[in-house]
């Protein structure tokens, strides 16, 4: 019986983790297989710690970059918002057009010069009962701006934590139209980055001002045949000439600044 079951000295120096164990009556074969089995379960137990290690700072990175999932929740939930105040602004424009085509052309007490402004009044009446309303986290602003001390367009301001979309509304035939969604950041626009002008023709620059109080300041630089013609009656906008002489070609630069902020556009003939 301990001769058939007892393992000889030799073979346990093979694995010199278990020479100092007593080599009793088969034991050394029973402690071989135990050691054995406890070697391999901690290896196996280092692994699934480093693994777990491993996937646990690849979440947390995750987690903290700027365009993590959470972040792009955040994101997509508040461009949803202004895309449904954008939506309810433009159906009370499309019903208030209608009823204004009605007013001004049907009926007999406009007449013909002030029924495209008739119509823009009345897209701008309606859209302003939205103005100081919340759509979810989006808050709309809703501005009639005066010319010659008569109502001229409307600006509309949708805006979230960290995204903002403008609209304007002409007082000419109430026609609505939307900007594209930019960070919701201080600073100085302009509607237009770059523009062209046609030789002897005109075009308007909008500017828009966030967090910011001061008056524009507007210059030109560049061909002396493009100048510019601000507008007395609103700081936020200027109209661009091609004076005589302009030909294809010719560019200016025209910045629009205040505050410390400043933006520009490039026209080019």
């Amino acid at each position: 019986m301990r001769g058939k079951n007892r393992k000889s000295i030799t073979s346990c120096i093979k694995f010199p983790q278990f020479t100092t164990m007593n080599v009793i009556d088969g034991q050394a074969g029973l402690v071989f297989y135990s050691s054995l089995f406890f070697y391999s379960l901690t290896i196996n137990n280092i692994l699934n710690i480093i693994v777990l290690l491993i996937l646990a700072g690849i979440t947390i990175s995750a987690l903290t970059e700027s365009d993590s999932a959470p972040a792009k929740a955040n994101e997509a939930a508040q461009k949803n918002d202004i895309g449904t105040a954008k939506d309810e602004i433009s159906l009370l424009a499309v019903n208030a057009k209608t009823e204004g085509y009605e007013t001004a052309y049907v009926g007999n007490g406009v007449s013909a010069g002030d029924a495209s402004k008739t119509v823009g009044q009345a897209v701008i009446d309606a859209v302003k009962a939205k103005n100081g309303t919340n759509v979810g986290k989006a808050s709309i602003s809703v501005e009639q701006t005066m010319k010659n001390e008569k109502p001229d367009d409307a600006t509309i301001t949708i805006t979230t934590r960290d995204f903002e979309v403008i609209g304007t509304i002409t007082i000419d035939d109430g026609i609505l139209t939307w900007g594209e969604i930019e960070t919701n950041i201080p600073g100085v626009f302009l509607d237009k980055t770059e523009a062209t002008l046609n030789p002897n023709g005109t075009l308007t620059l909008t500017a828009r001002k966030k967090n910011v109080s001061e008056n524009i300041t507007w210059t030109i630089t560049g061909d002396s045949t493009i100048t510019k013609t601000e507008d007395s009656g609103d700081n936020l906008k200027v109209t661009i000439n091609g004076a005589p002489g302009t030909s294809n070609g010719d560019n200016a630069i025209i910045k629009a600044s205040a505050g410390g902020y400043e933006a520009t556009c490039e026209i080019t003939v």
